[in-house]
């Protein structure tokens, strides 16, 4: 698939996500999803997709599916970028391959401090400006370093806990907890 932005366009992902096969994506949700715990009793899957999180779950587990657009009757639409945001609370926000769309990441982050007490998030980083044209390509409106997702993460009351850096992919996993919650 061709990428390429020419100057002054912007992609968006809804006109990108019909080109994509959204299956490729499932071995970054197993891979974060290995990081819940039997604690982990509801979930906000913020920028649910297929709902591949879902499948990895047990029953028991609250399930709420968000998406940007309707999926299946159990989908909660919000567009972040338009600043909805589920009235939801949860144990976890799961955040896999979603951050990258979002215009105000800082107001995304704010909205998790009262709503949830754990976040699973996959970004793939910007190390330098030779990136852009690669992300803008992609349709991602923002191009944080790790030091900045662990910034927003914790002026919004989470620290970070796990972490894992993937060099190949210039991407990670993370997972933050609300500071409270992690001394208690």
């Amino acid at each position: 698939m061709d990428d390429h932005v020419p100057a002054g366009t912007h992609k968006k992902w809804d006109d990108l996500e019909p080109k994509y096969d959204l299956s490729t994506w499932r071995i970054r949700v197993e891979n974060l999803s290995k990081w819940l715990t039997p604690k982990d009793t509801s979930i906000l899957d913020l920028g649910a997709g297929e709902m591949y999180l879902r499948e990895l779950i047990p029953d028991t587990v609250l399930y709420y599916p968000i998406d940007y657009k309707h999926r299946d009757s159990s989908t909660i639409v919000c567009d972040f970028n338009k600043r909805q945001f589920p009235a939801h609370h949860a144990d976890v926000a799961f955040i896999s391959g979603v951050l990258e769309y979002v215009e105000d990441a800082d107001w995304f982050f704010s909205m998790l401090e009262n709503q949830v007490k754990k976040i699973l998030l996959t970004y793939v980083f910007c190390n330098s400006a030779k990136d852009l044209p690669y992300r803008q390509g992609k349709a991602w409106v923002n191009h944080y370093r790790i030091d900045e997702i662990i910034h927003l993460a914790g002026k919004n009351g989470f620290v970070l806990v796990q972490y894992l850096y993937n060099h190949a992919s210039k991407s990670a996993r993370f997972n933050f907890v609300k500071d409270i919650y992690f001394s208690s």
